[in-house]
């Protein structure tokens, strides 16, 4: 106990496993974190003094800081898996508290309709990831039906987190499909994109195991290929991309109403070859997807396919062709959002808006650029205060074009202020239940 030997501890042995158990999850913590901690998981001995008595035993090595783990990592983590109920080891009595110490540490609390994450929350589902590769029951018994209630705590955990998630033997599809639910595999998180592709393709081998009507399986290859080309796993994003293809193209011979289905994998495929590099056959592919969304809009079918594919249609014809294409193109594909209805276009149309400003200022057609520019800049503020995670990155291109325009006619000094009212940095912003997202940068600030 180094210079503290002579000084009588009070804490039991028994409340000692337990503060050892819960700085093994949340890791050094400065005095009043520590000290809330010990509370959330209802120590019954006067956290101070609990407190004071770990530090004895494991003295930190940071200044002013409580609660050090037990090293090395496995020891500490072979200690956990030995206090929860069901290790299955003899003449070693588990403490039934430790089974729920988890829980209560890392459950969120709601705040003026906000989730605000306790301190230590992506370390602790780490280190039960971590210990239940090696020992099931803790994977069990605590992170599986913490995650199903409390799926976000993954993602904010991040790739290291859920890689291990998706490669644990015992993991259930119900926790992976509520990791998948809370936030769709297929949007951008580039914090999370490796172990969302992960936890996908996991997914989809529980899924192939039970389809058996060929829309199902194709269905699951449609579902795995996004979170693949997310997280640049080229190759197998185009070979998920090639099955589904081939399975909805059998099926559209059969019947139209799988020609929604065909139009979006074949626009998928087109959208990946392009930004691979492969013009020649993304530009068949578009056009194929584009030929597809017109037959379904000649039987009253048409749908968010027929925008979609002539912007992918534009995206590629400014790599291949003049530029008049393109700009075509994307007129066409803005026209076709604005003719939808539902508020869920808006994001569409957005970003429509704001590729056919990049294509108009690059043809330097500055004012209707400028015009493009502004509309796209005022849709995705009104939805970057709603989601920021999905849409707050988007704002840079229209931003740039307005600033280029502007730089062009020796204006700037009068228009930055307008344009940077934009929320292009948003990092102080909170969580809002309503929401369909957490961003990382947000969850600093509760963690």
């Amino acid at each position: 106990m180094h210079d503290k030997a002579q000084q009588a501890l009070t804490t039991t042995p028994e409340v000692m496993a337990r503060v050892v158990c819960t700085a093994l999850l949340a890791g050094p913590l400065t005095y009043d974190e520590g000290a809330r901690v010990l509370e959330r998981v209802g120590l019954a001995q006067p956290v101070q003094q609990a407190l004071d008595d770990h530090t004895v035993c494991y003295p930190p090595s940071l200044d002013s800081a409580v609660l050090e783990p037990l090293y090395p990592d496995r020891l500490a983590e072979d200690f956990l898996a030995l206090q929860s109920p069901g290790s299955g080891v003899d003449g070693w009595p588990a403490d039934p508290w430790t089974a729920k110490a988890a829980c209560h540490f890392v459950t969120p609390d709601v705040e003026n309709t906000m989730v605000l994450f306790p301190v230590g929350s992506m370390r602790a589902i780490i280190i039960l990831v971590d210990t239940a590769h090696r020992w099931p029951h803790v994977g069990e018994s605590q992170l599986f039906p913490l995650l199903r209630e409390h799926p976000w705590l993954a993602r904010l955990a991040g790739n290291r987190a859920l890689l291990g998630l998706a490669e644990l033997p015992g993991i259930d599809i119900a926790t992976l499909q509520a990791i998948e639910a809370i936030v769709p595999l297929s949007q951008h998180d580039a914090w999370a994109d490796l172990g969302i592709a992960a936890v996908a393709q996991r997914l989809a081998e529980l899924r192939l195991a039970a389809a058996t009507a060929p829309e199902d399986v194709a269905d699951v290859y449609t579902k795995v290929f996004q979170p693949l080309h997310h997280a640049g796993l080229r190759a197998e994003a185009l070979a998920a991309n090639a099955k589904a293809l081939e399975i909805y193209e059998r099926l559209a011979n059969e019947s139209a109403s799988f020609l929604p289905h065909l139009a979006g994998t074949l626009n998928n495929r087109a959208m990946l070859l392009h930004s691979s590099g492969n013009t020649d056959e993304a530009l068949q592919l578009a056009e194929a997807a584009v030929a597809t969304t017109s037959d379904l809009a000649g039987r009253g079918m048409a749908g968010y396919e027929h925008p979609t594919a002539l912007g992918t249609l534009s995206a590629v014809l400014s790599a291949v062709g003049p530029v008049g294409d393109a700009i075509e193109a994307a007129a066409a594909a803005t026209q076709a959002w604005q003719e939808m209805t539902s508020r869920h276009a808006t994001p569409g149309l957005a970003l429509a808006r704001f590729g056919h400003a990049s294509l108009l200022l690059r043809a330097k057609r500055h004012e209707e650029a400028l015009v493009a520019a502004d509309d796209a800049i005022a849709r995705l503020r009104e939805l970057t205060y709603g989601d920021p995670t999905a849409y707050a990155p988007d704002l840079r291109v229209p931003l740039r074009c307005g600033l280029k325009h502007w730089q062009s006619r020796d204006e700037p000094r009068k228009q930055l202020p307008r344009l940077l009212r934009a929320p292009s940095s948003i990092s102080s912003w909170r969580i809002p239940m309503s929401a369909g997202s957490v961003w990382r940068r947000s969850s600093r600030i509760f963690l």
